[in-house]
């Protein structure tokens, strides 16, 4: 074990029942499961895998007590089994008991209800994750083109730069937020540094207790996922990357450390007026007609998530 300087933790009696202290987001594959791992693998912080869904409403969730209700509720998509990281971090919650004072989880796309889901859990403090936008539509299409991959097979690399749009577009509206950004280049080369600022952006005066078994072994997962190979873009995808990669995004958003929202209000406008303003329209023009049948197939499923999230 070894001890990190970064905030102040919670009152014993402020723990017992109360909504989560924060929430982790980003573009998918950009990282964002690798930091809920280095978060956890502290004493002091649980930031759960998925758990919590993004159409939940956070504000009925009594934790700690729903990440053990979790455990205990089969899913319908997986057939009716228990989601594996559900019953994880009721394990590791009750393990922690007395040490864990900062409870959160991670979905990626909780930027769609971004500013509802912040509300929901009144600190509205959250933490997202940035990657090279092109090397996000590699890992898409890497993941759409293994058949053993519960990855829908038409959702490539063209979607990452959609999500990113509407990213940027959440970020750009948002008010009064607690936001730290996280770029995966700094989760890759110094993670023990990343921990620290997001430990200092948490919770300014605790001092994290880090299990160096779990931090090394996250490390090592993160190490192996990035030799992975990557798969080529295809027509509609490399448009939509070229395109993004032409904006400002890598300048405001790749640093070499944690860094506020907060801190980049007008570049983070500038931006978004290089984007297209309707992100739906975009990518639908490119895969309508440049896309395969499969891209064709999930773009009525992204649309109708974009939807949702907007009722």
């Amino acid at each position: 074990m070894s001890k990190l300087r970064s905030g102040d933790g919670k009152k014993e009696d402020e723990q017992m029942t109360r909504v989560l202290d924060f929430i982790v987001f980003g573009v998918a594959r950009t990282g964002t499961t690798a930091l809920a791992k280095l978060l956890s693998a502290t004493d002091e912080i649980h930031c759960g895998h998925e758990v919590f869904n993004v159409w939940d409403n956070h504000a009925d969730l009594s934790i700690p007590d729903a990440f053990h209700r979790a455990a205990e509720t089969p899913s319908p998509a997986l057939g009716g089994r228990v989601r594996k990281t559900s019953l994880e971090s009721s394990k590791t919650i009750w393990e922690r008991k007395n040490s864990l004072r900062i409870y959160g989880n991670k979905y990626p796309i909780y930027f769609l209800r971004l500013d509802e889901v912040l509300n929901e859990i009144k600190s509205r403090t959250a933490i997202m994750t940035y990657r090279d936008i092109r090397k996000v539509g590699e890992s898409f299409n890497a993941r759409a083109m293994n058949t053993d991959d519960r990855w829908p097979p038409g959702r490539t690399g063209v979607f990452a730069a959609g999500d990113f749009m509407l990213l940027v577009d959440q970020l750009t509206n948002i008010e009064g937020a607690n936001i730290l950004i996280v770029p995966q280049t700094l989760l890759l080369a110094a993670p023990k540094a990343a921990l620290i600022g997001c430990g200092r952006f948490l919770a300014p005066d605790l001092d994290l207790t880090v299990n160096e078994m779990d931090f090394t072994a996250t490390v090592e997962t993160g190490q192996r996922r990035r030799s992975r190979k990557r798969q080529a873009l295809g027509e509609a995808d490399e448009a939509a990357i070229a395109m993004t990669e032409a904006t400002d995004a890598d300048r405001v958003f790749q640093r070499n450390t944690t860094f506020e929202l907060s801190s980049i209000g007008d570049a983070l406008q500038m931006l978004r007026r290089q984007l297209p303003a309707d992100p739906e329209d975009y990518v639908s023009d490119l895969v309508s007609t440049r896309g395969t049948e499969a891209m064709k197939t999930f773009l009525a499923a992204w649309i109708g998530r974009n939807r949702r999230a907007r009722l």
